[in-house]
C-alpha cells in the first residue's frame, strides 16, 4: 500500500530500496520533523506490547485471549496486544466453515526475523524481551500460563522516552493520518526504530475451544491487519544523528491507504519503539489509540 509521510505540512518524496524478501514492503518515504523542547516533561509509565501467536484451529488460544483480556481490565491503557496469524503454523489455518482468514503477511515475517519460528500455539512475545520464562530452544516467546507475572515485571520499567500516536481518518479517500511524536527524556546513542500496526476488533467467527469443540459466534479481538510501517523491523528514527540529547523530538505523519475491508470503527493503531541495532527488539514504549476516536 502507499504511504506518504507529510514533515513540516510538505509532502517529501525520496526513494526508497525493496527488500530482498518479496513479501516485506519498501520503506516509505522518510524524513523526520525534528526539535528539541528546552523543558523536559516527566516520563510517561511503561506500557506493554504482547504479541500472541494464536490461531482458530488452537485448542488452548481463548485462554491466552482470556489472559489479555484480563490484564487489560487490570491496567487500563497500558496494555497493547496484537493477535499475530502466521502462515507458517497449522492451528493458524482457518477451520472449514471460516468466514475470515487473519493470516498475514506481516505477522509471518515478525515471526520469522524476530522470534525465530513459533515452537507451538498459543505462544506470546512480550516486550521482545529475553525473559527467564522464555520456552526451551527459544529467547523471546512465553507461554500465556507466564504473561501476566512477566508482564508485571515489565509495567514498572522506567522509560527513556516518551511516545504518543494520534489519528485522523478520512471516509471519503479511505485514508488515515497517523501522527507519531517521539520524545527523548535523557541522552542516547542507541539507535531507535518506530513499528506502527493497525489491529482490528470485532470479528465473529468460529474459534476451537479447550474442549475441542468449535465456537461458531466467538469474537476474536487484537487481530493484526496491517503494518503501516516497513516490516519486519519498522523505520529508523533520526538515523543520523548518532545521539539525540535530552528534549530531542522526532515528529511524523503518516498517511495511510486503509483498506475497504478494514471496518475503520472497530481499527486501532498501535505505535511502538524498539531498539535498532539487534533486530528490533526490547520495546522501550508503546502506545495506541481508535482510528475513529
Amino acid at each position: 500500500m502507499k504511504k506518504i509521510l507529510i514533515v513540516a505540512g510538505a509532502i517529501v518524496a525520496l526513494a526508497s530500496c525493496k527488500e530482498t524478501d518479496p513479501i516485506i514492503k519498501p520503506a516509505p518515504a522518510m524524513v523526520d520533523t525534528t526539535y528539541v523542547i528546552s523543558t523536559l516533561p516527566a516520563a510517561d509509565p511503561h506500557n506493554v506490547l504482547i504479541e500472541d501467536f494464536t490461531g482458530a484451529a488452537c485448542s488452548n488460544c481463548p485462554n491466552a485471549a482470556a489472559v489479555i483480556t484480563s490484564l487489560e481490565g487490570n491496567n487500563p491503557g497500558r496494555i497493547n496486544a496484537m493477535g499475530m496469524f502466521v502462515l507458517d503454523f497449522p492451528q493458524a489455518i482457518p477451520p472449514t466453515g471460516a468466514k475470515y482468514d487473519f493470516r498475514t503477511d506481516a505477522a509471518t515475517e515478525i515471526e520469522d526475523q524476530i522470534y525465530g519460528n513459533v515452537f507451538a500455539e498459543p505462544i506470546g512475545g512480550i516486550d521482545r524481551q529475553a525473559l527467564g520464562s522464555a520456552v526451551l530452544g527459544s529467547v523471546y516467546q512465553v507461554q500465556y500460563q507466564n504473561w501476566n507475572t512477566d508482564v508485571a515485571t515489565r509495567l514498572d520499567v522506567s522509560d527513556s522516552i516518551n511516545l504518543s500516536v494520534s489519528s485522523v481518518y478520512d471516509p471519503n479517500t479511505h485514508t488515515d493520518s497517523i501522527r507519531v511524536i517521539t520524545t527523548y527524556l535523557y541522552p542516547t546513542s542507541t539507535a531507535h526504530a518506530l513499528s506502527i500496526a493497525i489491529v482490528e476488533d470485532s470479528f465473529v467467527d468460529m474459534q476451537e475451544q479447550p474442549n475441542t469443540t468449535f465456537d461458531t459466534a466467538y469474537q476474536f479481538n487484537h487481530v493484526l491487519r496491517e503494518m503501516a510501517t516497513s516490516v519486519p523491523f519498522g523505520d529508523a528514527i533520526l538515523p543520523l544523528m548518532a545521539t539525540k540529547e535530552a528534549g530531542r523530538v522526532d515528529d511524523r505523519v503518516y498517511i495511510h491507504k486503509v483498506s475497504t475491508q478494514f471496518n475503520p470503527a472497530h481499527c486501532r493503531i498501535i505505535a511502538f519503539v524498539t531498539d535498532a541495532g539487534n533486530k528490533s527488539t526490547n520495546v522501550c514504549q508503546s502506545v495506541q489509540t481508535k482510528m475513529v476516536p
